[in-house]
């Protein structure tokens, strides 16, 4: 026996895999998308969004040096987003300060809005 037929199998292969990646077509790289960007439905509209809307997805550091990613912006206390006002950023939560009153963005939930004033008890 010749030492040709041992290589015929390789060859078999090599000829098969080629012509699969052949077949397969270009292969098209995306980008991974940000996940700390807004939804589009947020991103696309038109001025700052309200506070409300706006979408807490991080606080990173610790005490004077924390900072929290809202909407896809790293800001720190004093800097402003959707027309409020970053005022305190704690571990769970940012409160922002704006036009319409106070707003809290939750770290694990929706945004509350704070009363104007303290409610009277009815009775």
């Amino acid at each position: 026996m010749s030492s040709s037929h041992g290589n015929r199998p390789a060859a078999s292969r090599a000829v098969a895999l080629f012509a699969a990646l052949a077949l397969a077509g270009p292969v098209v790289a995306r980008a991974l998308k940000d996940p700390t960007q807004p939804p589009p439905s947020l991103a696309d509209a038109d001025g700052p969004a309200p506070a409300a809307a706006l979408a807490l997805t991080a606080i990173l550091g610790q005490g004077a040096d924390r900072v929290a990613v809202i909407d896809g912006r790293v800001l720190r206390v004093g800097e402003q987003v959707g027309g409020a006002t970053v005022a305190r950023i704690d571990r769970t939560l940012v409160e922002l300060s704006g036009p319409n009153g106070p707003t809290t963005l939750m770290l694990f939930g929706p945004a509350v809005k704070s009363p104007a004033a303290p409610r009277k008890e009815q009775r």
